[in-house]
């Protein structure tokens, strides 16, 4: 294995270091002139690493290409889903926008500090996301730190700020028992699959808890009729219109369906293979929300988003959510209807009712309401 060592030398010019990669008797490179050992280490240490490993990282190696490395080695193939995969990608876009070709061994903590502050102001990054970049950035350093190759970590210190406001928690669901009553009746009788297939997509969304990707993928063979159950097992990933795996194995999971829920199903099947096949169409993988008139059969979550925004503006319903603000109202709706932590987290595929508690511990003003007067009474 290749190894390093150093040599002080006194010349008329004064002291001066050099370095010498060997291994075994062969001499793999070696350059002298550094005015300290520390010199002679950040440039000696750097080759060495890339006679170790074939990579070509030195002191003059910029953040951007430093986080290519890490997401590379540590990231790319660990498995993740695209969705994840995709965030770390757009971390690194930030990271290059706005560090570039700078050396990393020249950021200074005041300079990183700026830059952090100008994506938390200029740039409207949220406060969540800078976290999460300064993490990642972190993680790089301590990956190179780890080769030997001297590099300050100038995050030490930093303070994380953004004007952005992410959404709050109740911004993120419904949170009103009448308002999911009003939405969802509203889908239920405005539905034409003729026109489209996304008051279909609402309205299941909000009657099962699924994950955007895990409803567009349900197949017919997905559904049990007889029983009134759906099962999902993985996801559709509208953004490389492909099949995913399922998020966690507790994704995998079996979510009861009304008796309506099963009639709305019955009838959607029979339309969509008349449709179908009248036009001469395929549905390739027997989509559940398959329409012929959508480039891939499937609408995008993005126009899902769009369609649920339009719903509400209708309905005159605040707030404005997502389809991840319909799976948050699902939970909340059977707490508050008295359904144990166990249950819904089953039902919503989560580990355990920790992550049920993080995300779903909210109340529906009814449910808050009621249970204020309850306390009234019993301190009465």
């Amino acid at each position: 294995m290749a190894s390093i060592r150093y040599r002080q030398r006194k010349g008329k010019s004064g002291v001066s270091w050099s370095y010498e990669i060997r291994q075994g008797d062969k001499t793999l490179k070696s350059k002298s002139g550094f005015k300290t050992k520390k010199e002679a280490s950040i440039d000696g240490l750097s080759i060495l690493r890339e006679f170790k490993t074939g990579l070509t990282i030195d002191k003059n190696s910029s953040l951007p290409a430093l986080y290519k490395e890490w997401y590379n080695l540590k990231v790319k193939n660990s498995g993740r889903s695209e969705e994840t995969l995709k965030k770390y990608r757009y971390y690194g876009k930030l990271i290059e926008k706005n560090f570039g070709d700078i050396p990393v061994v020249t950021i200074k903590p005041s300079q990183y500090q700026r830059i952090m502050n100008k994506l938390g102001t200029e740039e409207n990054v949220s406060y969540n996301t800078l976290i999460r970049v300064n993490s990642v950035i972190r993680q790089t350093i301590e990956m190179i730190k780890a080769d030997d190759i001297f590099i300050k970590d100038f995050t030490t210190n930093v303070v994380i700020q953004s004007n952005f406001k992410s959404q709050t928690a109740d911004e993120k669901y419904i949170h009103s028992l009448e308002d999911f009553d009003k939405i969802t009746k509203y889908l239920k009788d405005n539905l034409d699959y003729k026109k489209s297939i996304n008051n279909y997509i609402v309205y299941f969304l909000f009657h099962t808890g699924l994950r955007y990707g895990e409803l567009v993928g349900l197949t017919w063979s997905d559904i049990d009729f007889e029983n009134g159950y759906l099962k999902t097992y993985r996801r559709y990933n509208t953004n490389i219109n492909k099949f995913v795996p399922s998020k966690t194995e507790t994704s995998i999971r079996r979510v009861p369906l009304s008796s309506t829920d099963i009639e709305i199903l019955e009838r959607l099947k029979k339309i969509q293979e008349s449709i179908v096949e009248s036009l001469g169409f395929e549905n390739e993988y027997n989509l559940v929300f398959y329409h012929p008139f959508l480039t891939h059969g499937i609408p995008h979550s993005t126009t899902i988003n769009n369609h649920l925004a339009l719903v509400l503006k209708k309905l005159n319903i605040q707030p404005i959510i997502t389809s991840k603000g319909a799976r948050h109202t699902y939970g909340s709706v059977l707490l508050a209807k008295g359904y144990s932590m166990d249950i819904v987290a089953k039902l919503l595929g989560h580990k355990d009712i920790m992550m049920l508690i993080r995300i779903y511990g909210h109340a529906l003003d009814e449910n808050i309401t009621k249970q204020i007067e309850s306390i009234k009474k019993l301190l009465n």
